[in-house]
C-alpha cells in the first residue's frame, strides 16, 4: 500500500509543480499577485493570433472585475488600439476598452451583461462588423474566465494557462522582444490574402442574425430602463471590402445590417476622412489599420460622438 501511495505521489508531483508555477506566474493576472508586472503579462498575451483572444478575455475581465468603469467599449481587434485620450479629456470621465482580438458579437453581448452586473453603466459603445453580425459566428470566448472564477483549481490545471505561463517565463528569461511581436511573426504571411479568405469564408456561411437581434433588443430595452446611452461604431474598411460584398450578392444584407444597427442605437461611422479607404498604405489588410492611422480613426470617432452629444444638448435646450 505504501508503495502505491509513493507511486501516486510521484505521478502527481509534475501536476502539482505545474499548478504552483501557474499560481506564482498568474499569466492572465487573475490573482493580481504583482510578482510579474501586469504590462509584461499583457504584452506576452499579444504574441500570436491564438494567444490574443484566450489571454485578453480573462485578463480584461479580471481587470474590470477589480475596477469597474461606467463607460465601456466593446469590439474586436481593431478597437483594441482605440485611443481614448480625446474622450477622457473632453468628457472628463474614464472609459474602459473591452475590445478583444478575435472577439465576435457574442463576446460583446456577454461582456455587456458582465459589466452591467458589476456597475451602473453610463455609456456603452459597440463596434460591430458586418461579417460577424451573423448567427453563424457564435463561438464562446468568455466561458474559461467563468470557470476560473468558479474554481481557482480550474485555472491552475488549464492547458491555456499552462502554455501562456511558460511562454511568459521564456520571455522574461530571454528578453526577446521579437517573441512577443505578432507583426514579426507575420512577416512572411500574406495578411491581405488571409483577411480576404477569412472574409469570404464568413460571408459564405452568413446566417441572418435573428438571435443576435433578439439579444441586442434586450440590451436596448435594458439601456432605456437604466438610462444608459448606447452607441454603435462601424469602422471604415479598405474600399475593396465592398467589392467582396457585391461579389457574394450581399448588398441587401449589408444595407439591412446598417438599418438594424440604426434602430438599436446611435450610429457612429467615421466616414469623413477624405480618401482614407482608398489608400492601401493606411491598412495592414482589408480590415486592420497601420499603427500611424490609429489616432486619426480614434479622434474621428470621438469628434462624431461629441457632435451628436452637443446636437442633442441643443435640442433639449430649445425645448
Amino acid at each position: 500500500m505504501k508503495r502505491t501511495y509513493t507511486r501516486l505521489l510521484l505521478f502527481l508531483v509534475p501536476f502539482i509543480l505545474n499548478a504552483f508555477i501557474i499560481l506564482v506566474v498568474d499569466p492572465y493576472n487573475i490573482l493580481n499577485t504583482g510578482l510579474i508586472p501586469k504590462e509584461t503579462k499583457y504584452r506576452c498575451i499579444g504574441r500570436s493570433g491564438a494567444s490574443l483572444p484566450r489571454g485578453q478575455v480573462p485578463y480584461k475581465m479580471a481587470q474590470f472585475d477589480r475596477s469597474p468603469i461606467q463607460n465601456v467599449i466593446f469590439g474586436d481587434s481593431r478597437m483594441t488600439h482605440l485611443n481614448c485620450k480625446y474622450f477622457v479629456k473632453k468628457q472628463k470621465e474614464g472609459i474602459y476598452n473591452f475590445a478583444i482580438a478575435g472577439g465576435n458579437v457574442q463576446t460583446a453581448i456577454d461582456f455587456f451583461w458582465f459589466c452591467a452586473e458589476k456597475i451602473k453603466l453610463k455609456r456603452v459603445f459597440f463596434q460591430i462588423e458586418f461579417m460577424n453580425f451573423s448567427d453563424a459566428v457564435n463561438y464562446d470566448l468568455v466561458k474559461p474566465y467563468r470557470d476560473y472564477k468558479e474554481s481557482i483549481f480550474k485555472y491552475l490545471i488549464s492547458k491555456s494557462a499552462s502554455i501562456d505561463t511558460y511562454a511568459l517565463i521564456y520571455y522574461l528569461i530571454s528578453a526577446n522582444d521579437r517573441f512577443v511581436d505578432i507583426c514579426y511573426h507575420e512577416r512572411n504571411i500574406d495578411t491581405w490574402k488571409r483577411s480576404y479568405d477569412g472574409f469570404e469564408k464568413k460571408l459564405s456561411i452568413y446566417k441572418y442574425p435573428k438571435i443576435y437581434l433578439s439579444e441586442f433588443n434586450k440590451i436596448k430595452n435594458f439601456c432605456l430602463e437604466q438610462n444608459i446611452d448606447i452607441y454603435f461604431i462601424i469602422l471604415p474598411n479598405y474600399i475593396t471590402y465592398y467589392d467582396v460584398i457585391r461579389k457574394h450578392e450581399m448588398v441587401d444584407d449589408y444595407n439591412t445590417f446598417i438599418s438594424n444597427i440604426n434602430r438599436l442605437g446611435t450610429l457612429l461611422e467615421p466616414v469623413s476622412l477624405g480618401g482614407f479607404t482608398k489608400d492601401k498604405n493606411n491598412y495592414r489588410d482589408i480590415f486592420h489599420y497601420c499603427a500611424h492611422r490609429f489616432d486619426s480613426i480614434s479622434n474621428e470617432i470621438w469628434k462624431q460622438y461629441f457632435r451628436i452629444v452637443n446636437d442633442l444638448s441643443l435640442d433639449v435646450a430649445k425645448r
